[in-house]
């Protein structure tokens, strides 16, 4: 595939994740415990919803060529559709999963969010399924428009909706949209960040001139914080979910194919 063919597609699949985390690390490092870290983080976590973005810019670095390859070889009856998408999809999973760790270690270590395993693992796991389900949307797309231009408008479309309707932007949506964002993997990715950095165990000081009118902080924990913002969810749930629409997301991109 384009990975032998071109090593800039090696370049941009193990770049691009990389280079969003080295541009926030810019912005947020290192995340303090006064009261505007609370938004620091909250804006941070809304930020991943950047990585969709970036899985369809990683499929349209590989993805219109090697359709075009593999459009001439099927018709020459060299290869049949399930070998080709297969072996796309083996060949992009290692590249995931390692930008998905790098992703994390940045997250934790660079830019400080709370030392914890579950953590670190729940930022990889985000980070690699928001990341292919970006990717199987940039299949769909560029199945259904031969132009690469144009199927980006559409896929700009879908990603700006899904990032808007994730749950941090916009908190409450009518009935028909809230259905909607249940089919988004940015909505699952988002929430489960959320959990596991608002806990109980992440403090938070105030200044003077942030003292409520009683002489208490707003919030002096995590937990606090994910209740009155109303993030609390079903977390296995939420996992298990999260999985589900990424592997439907790429179902979809191969029924397109």
């Amino acid at each position: 595939l384009g990975l032998i063919r071109d090593l800039n597609i090696i370049i941009a699949r193990t770049t691009q994740v990389t280079g969003l985390a080295v541009i926030l690390s810019l912005f947020f490092a290192r995340l303090k415990h006064d009261n505007a870290s609370i938004q620091n983080r909250l804006g941070l976590i809304q930020q991943m919803t950047a990585l969709y973005f970036t899985g369809m810019l990683n499929n349209l670095s590989a993805y219109p060529r090697e359709r075009d390859y593999f459009y001439e070889e099927f018709n020459d009856d060299v290869v049949d559709l399930n070998s080709f998408f297969f072996s796309y999809l083996t060949l992009e999973i290692p590249f995931e999963i390692l930008s998905g760790f790098l992703y994390a270690i940045f997250m934790i270590f660079v830019i400080g969010f709370q030392m914890n395993a579950g953590l670190f693992f729940t930022i990889f796991y985000a980070s690699l399924l928001i990341v292919n389900a970006g990717e199987s949307l940039g299949i769909s797309f560029n199945t259904i428009f031969n132009h690469p231009g144009f199927a980006l408008v559409f896929i700009s479309i879908f990603c700006s909706v899904g990032v808007c309707m994730a749950g941090l932007l916009a908190m409450t949506l009518d009935s028909f949209l809230k259905a909607m964002n249940y089919l988004s993997p940015l909505h699952y990715g988002v929430l489960i960040f959320a959990n596991n950095v608002f806990t109980s165990s992440l403090t938070f000081n105030c200044s003077a001139t942030e003292l409520s009118p009683d002489g208490s902080c707003l919030f002096t924990n995590g937990e606090q914080v994910k209740n009155a913002y109303h993030l609390a969810v079903d977390m296995t749930l939420y996992y298990i979910l999260f999985s589900i629409i990424t592997v439907c997301h790429r179902v979809i991109s191969w029924g397109f194919l």
